[in-house]
Protein backbone atom coordinates (compact mmCIF):
# COMPACT_ATOMS: atom_id res chain seq x y z
CA UNK A 1 0.00 0.00 0.00
CA UNK A 2 1.46 3.40 -0.94
CA UNK A 3 1.79 5.80 2.15
CA UNK A 4 -1.66 7.78 2.27
CA UNK A 5 -1.94 11.44 2.61
CA UNK A 6 -3.70 12.66 5.54
CA UNK A 7 -7.05 12.79 3.57
CA UNK A 8 -6.26 9.43 2.05
CA UNK A 9 -5.80 7.53 5.69
CA UNK A 10 -9.05 9.40 7.12
CA UNK A 11 -11.01 8.00 3.74
CA UNK A 12 -9.87 4.40 3.67
CA UNK A 13 -9.54 3.79 6.88
CA UNK A 14 -5.80 2.63 6.84
CA UNK A 15 -2.40 3.85 6.93
CA UNK A 16 1.46 3.03 8.20
CA UNK A 17 3.24 5.11 10.53
CA UNK A 18 3.70 8.09 8.33
CA UNK A 19 -0.02 8.41 7.22
CA UNK A 20 -1.38 7.63 10.57
CA UNK A 21 1.22 10.80 11.97
CA UNK A 22 -0.53 12.91 9.17
CA UNK A 23 -3.82 12.06 9.98
CA UNK A 24 -3.09 12.50 13.93
CA UNK A 25 -1.26 15.76 13.71
CA UNK A 26 -3.68 17.50 11.04
CA UNK A 27 -6.80 16.55 13.20
CA UNK A 28 -5.31 17.56 16.23
CA UNK A 29 -4.06 20.96 14.56
CA UNK A 30 -7.35 21.54 12.93
CA UNK A 31 -9.09 21.61 16.26
CA UNK A 32 -6.71 23.82 17.95
CA UNK A 33 -4.52 21.21 19.62
CA UNK A 34 -0.81 21.87 19.52
CA UNK A 35 0.67 18.36 18.01
CA UNK A 36 3.94 17.44 16.11
CA UNK A 37 5.78 14.72 14.73
CA UNK A 38 8.18 12.69 16.18
CA UNK A 39 10.81 9.90 15.32
CA UNK A 40 10.97 6.98 17.21
CA UNK A 41 14.15 4.97 16.74
CA UNK A 42 12.17 1.91 17.86
CA UNK A 43 12.20 0.24 14.30
CA UNK A 44 15.05 0.96 13.19
CA UNK A 45 16.74 -0.90 9.77
CA UNK A 46 18.38 0.11 6.88
CA UNK A 47 17.79 -2.02 4.05
CA UNK A 48 19.40 -2.41 0.39
CA UNK A 49 16.58 -3.61 -2.26
CA UNK A 50 19.67 -3.90 -5.11
CA UNK A 51 20.51 -0.24 -5.61
CA UNK A 52 17.89 1.04 -3.24
CA UNK A 53 18.87 2.12 0.37
CA UNK A 54 16.14 2.28 2.59
CA UNK A 55 16.42 3.40 6.04
CA UNK A 56 13.32 2.40 7.97
CA UNK A 57 12.33 4.77 11.26
CA UNK A 58 9.01 4.98 13.03
CA UNK A 59 7.19 8.58 12.28
CA UNK A 60 4.87 9.20 15.45
CA UNK A 61 2.41 12.29 16.52
CA UNK A 62 3.44 13.85 19.85
CA UNK A 63 0.84 16.72 22.01
CA UNK A 64 0.46 16.86 26.00
CA UNK A 65 3.40 14.98 26.31
CA UNK A 66 2.95 12.06 24.92
CA UNK A 67 3.51 9.48 21.92
CA UNK A 68 0.93 8.43 19.64
CA UNK A 69 0.99 6.32 17.09
CA UNK A 70 -0.15 2.78 15.59
CA UNK A 71 1.02 1.14 18.67
CA UNK A 72 -0.71 2.66 21.22
CA UNK A 73 -0.23 5.86 22.73
CA UNK A 74 3.35 6.48 25.63
CA UNK A 75 4.65 8.92 27.16
CA UNK A 76 6.74 11.43 25.60
CA UNK A 77 10.48 10.49 26.86
CA UNK A 78 12.96 12.75 26.08
CA UNK A 79 15.43 9.66 24.29
CA UNK A 80 13.15 7.59 22.65
CA UNK A 81 11.01 10.31 20.07
CA UNK A 82 13.07 13.18 18.15
CA UNK A 83 10.68 15.71 17.95
CA UNK A 84 11.22 16.74 13.89
CA UNK A 85 9.63 19.93 11.87
CA UNK A 86 6.59 19.55 9.95
CA UNK A 87 8.66 20.15 6.42
CA UNK A 88 11.03 17.18 7.41
CA UNK A 89 7.72 14.89 8.09
CA UNK A 90 6.47 16.38 4.50
CA UNK A 91 9.47 14.96 3.30
CA UNK A 92 9.63 11.87 4.50
CA UNK A 93 5.83 11.60 3.24
CA UNK A 94 7.38 12.06 -0.23
CA UNK A 95 10.60 9.93 0.16
CA UNK A 96 8.41 6.94 1.08
CA UNK A 97 6.02 7.81 -2.01
CA UNK A 98 9.40 8.03 -4.39
CA UNK A 99 11.14 4.54 -3.12
CA UNK A 100 7.68 2.97 -3.44
CA UNK A 101 6.86 4.56 -7.06
CA UNK A 102 10.60 3.20 -8.07
CA UNK A 103 9.73 0.16 -6.46
CA UNK A 104 6.64 0.26 -8.89
CA UNK A 105 8.79 0.51 -11.79
CA UNK A 106 7.54 4.13 -12.20
CA UNK A 107 11.23 5.56 -12.11
CA UNK A 108 9.90 9.23 -13.41
CA UNK A 109 6.62 8.82 -10.84
CA UNK A 110 9.65 8.78 -8.08
CA UNK A 111 11.88 10.90 -9.13
CA UNK A 112 8.97 13.46 -8.99
CA UNK A 113 8.54 12.37 -4.95
CA UNK A 114 12.61 12.19 -4.03
CA UNK A 115 12.65 15.42 -6.17
CA UNK A 116 10.17 17.10 -3.42
CA UNK A 117 11.67 15.31 -0.77
CA UNK A 118 15.29 17.05 -0.87
CA UNK A 119 13.99 20.34 -1.94
CA UNK A 120 12.23 20.22 1.86
CA UNK A 121 14.61 18.54 3.35
CA UNK A 122 18.13 17.88 1.97
CA UNK A 123 19.70 16.34 4.60
CA UNK A 124 18.12 12.91 4.12
CA UNK A 125 21.54 11.37 2.34
CA UNK A 126 19.59 8.22 1.13
CA UNK A 127 16.75 10.12 -0.44
CA UNK A 128 19.54 11.44 -2.60
CA UNK A 129 21.05 8.09 -3.46
CA UNK A 130 17.56 6.87 -4.13
CA UNK A 131 17.04 10.00 -6.60
CA UNK A 132 19.47 9.41 -8.40
CA UNK A 133 18.64 5.69 -8.97
CA UNK A 134 15.49 6.89 -9.73
CA UNK A 135 16.79 9.68 -12.26
CA UNK A 136 19.23 6.93 -13.73
CA UNK A 137 15.99 4.87 -14.30
CA UNK A 138 14.14 7.72 -15.96
CA UNK A 139 17.02 8.98 -18.29
CA UNK A 140 15.85 12.16 -17.34
CA UNK A 141 19.03 14.97 -17.06
CA UNK A 142 19.56 17.20 -14.68
CA UNK A 143 18.74 20.66 -15.28
CA UNK A 144 20.71 23.22 -14.17
CA UNK A 145 18.91 24.64 -11.70
CA UNK A 146 18.82 20.98 -9.72
CA UNK A 147 22.36 20.53 -10.40
CA UNK A 148 23.40 23.74 -8.19
CA UNK A 149 20.46 22.98 -5.51
CA UNK A 150 22.20 19.46 -5.37
CA UNK A 151 25.51 20.87 -5.04
CA UNK A 152 24.81 23.20 -2.38
CA UNK A 153 22.36 20.92 -0.44
CA UNK A 154 25.26 18.17 -0.32
CA UNK A 155 27.85 20.33 0.97
CA UNK A 156 25.86 22.21 3.91
CA UNK A 157 24.56 18.58 5.03
CA UNK A 158 26.28 15.32 5.77
CA UNK A 159 23.52 13.46 7.56
CA UNK A 160 24.56 9.65 7.81
CA UNK A 161 21.39 7.70 7.12
CA UNK A 162 19.33 6.99 4.62
CA UNK A 163 15.79 8.19 2.97
CA UNK A 164 12.62 6.75 5.49
CA UNK A 165 10.49 4.46 4.25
Amino acid sequence: MPTPTAAEAFTDRAAGCVGFALLLVSVACGVGVEARFALSPVVEEVVERGSLRERRLHLAATFADRVFDLGGEAPLRPGPARPIADRTALALYHSNRGVQTLRSEDAAGAVHHLWKAVQLEPSLESTWTNLGVARGRSGAPWDSRQRVHTVVSRRRTKEPGAAVV
